[in-house]
């Protein structure tokens, strides 16, 4: 690695404290050939950014971890995924700085999605991919010195992804310069209902024969 990246102390956080409504189930403890979905994303995450923490919510039940994997909770109720950002950042502001974060419901994230992402940090604030003019903001780079501005914003009642990521200076990468690695976009595929999951499912089976790129 070069530039940026070799000198950037990287830390992850996924994202797991969503109560799944809309799926029925727990989205973490959905299966994925020999793993669960969020085993899954954690083993991609950490091919990019060590260590790696677990936003989530008090008593949640989850799929086990590599030892190495911490948890982090939620310190505001309802406050959705900057919340767990927030807490994530909190855990690792003293090892390091920036924070790789990712949703646990992404099957398709890619490593070299992802540190291509990291690469594009340069003097920036953060990095968001960007798909037909909006961001995706919970799939992001943030350098640990959006931590004040974060809590500030969460103190004040704010809980817009979106807004964070705009109001700290995050770069908006265009998903054309990620065309390259995943022509098909596929790292930006979410599971949110179970038709999703098993369109996910299907594709990862389908791999072999048609040569998706969406799967890992």
């Amino acid at each position: 690695m070069t530039g940026v990246v070799a000198t950037l102390r990287l830390g992850g956080i996924v994202l797991c404290g969503g109560e799944s409504r809309r799926m029925g189930r727990p989205k973490a403890w959905l299966r994925f050939g020999d793993e669960y979905l969020l085993q899954r994303v954690v083993r991609i995450v950490d091919q990019v950014a060590e260590p790696v923490v677990i936003a989530t919510r008090p008593n949640m039940k989850l799929p086990a971890l590599k030892p190495a994997c911490s948890f982090v909770y939620d310190r505001q109720d309802h406050a959705g995924p900057l919340a767990g950002i927030a807490a994530g950042m909190t855990a690792l502001r003293e090892e390091c700085d920036a924070v790789l974060v990712s949703p646990c419901d992404h099957p398709f994230i890619n490593p070299e999605v992802l540190l291509r992402m990291v690469q594009s940090l340069g003097g920036h604030q953060g990095v968001a991919p960007e798909r037909n003019g909006m961001t995706i903001p919970t799939l992001a780079v943030y350098r640990l010195s959006t931590l004040p501005l974060l809590q500030e914003m969460l103190r004040t009642g704010e809980r817009r992804a979106q807004v964070f990521a705009k109001t700290c200076g995050a770069l908006r990468l265009d998903h054309t310069k990620l065309a390259d690695i995943d022509p098909d976009l596929c790292y930006l595929s979410n599971l949110n209902e179970p038709e999703a999951y098993a369109s996910a499912l299907n594709e990862v089976s389908a791999r072999p024969a048609k040569g998706i790129s969406c799967a890992l």
